[in-house]
């Protein structure tokens, strides 16, 4: 159930969600969509094929901040 998708500039991961998996051009090649979505929306709201929501994250510093926060989390303790 790939889809070609065409972002809108300002898209608002608020209440944007967006059809996920995303259009393979080839196994080997990523979803064009990544490009924009670094450039318009780095952190945007998908919906699997199960109906379950989730988030898209896809500048390599906005994973690695996430990551951070994570295991600052779990560092934290009870």
């Amino acid at each position: 159930m790939d889809t070609e998708i065409e972002l809108e500039t300002g898209i608002d991961p608020a209440t944007t969600v967006l059809p996920f998996p995303f259009h393979r051009p080839s196994a080997v090649e990523p979803p064009a969509v990544y490009h924009e979505l670094r450039a318009k929306c780095p952190v945007a709201r998908v919906q699997f094929p199960s109906g379950d929501e989730g988030y898209i994250v896809s500048r390599y510093e906005d994973v690695e901040h996430a990551l951070r926060c994570v295991l600052a989390e779990d560092d934290s303790g009870p």
